[in-house]
């Protein structure tokens, strides 16, 4: 398993909270749009994009969201699959369909005054 972040601050919590875990899993400071992993790396890729409020902006969503699924497109093993939480729903669900992942909505949860949903993408 291995985690990234452009985050510093978000990396060396995630390393605390797995060290409080007992956890070993590799976390690193990298940037998910441009990872410079090999292609074809991991069977199954789980991510909780920025929903523009706290984090991101709207307008800067609607730049990263593509170039992000084409990277991970592009890491995602043939026949492999990935996991989506966001709350920019509209967004999210006009771009993945733009893209070549077959998308499948899976549920909607409640999380702090907002109804993010949750996708499951396969290659």
């Amino acid at each position: 398993m291995v985690g990234v972040d452009i985050d510093p601050e978000a990396v060396a919590c995630a390393r605390a909270n797995l060290k409080a875990a007992g956890r070993s899993v590799e976390v690193a400071q990298v940037d998910a749009l441009n990872t410079g992993l090999p292609p074809r790396t991991f069977d199954l890729i789980v991510a909780d994009l920025p929903w523009g409020d706290d984090i991101g902006t709207h307008g800067g969503n609607a730049e990263m969201y593509p170039a992000f699924l084409r990277e991970m497109h592009r890491l995602c093993s043939k026949g492999g699959r990935m996991v989506v939480v966001t709350h920019e729903l509209r967004l999210f669900e006009r771009v993945a369909q733009e893209s070549p992942w077959e998308v499948r909505e899976l549920t909607q949860v409640y999380s702090g005054g907002h109804h993010p949903k949750i996708y499951l993408l396969t290659r």
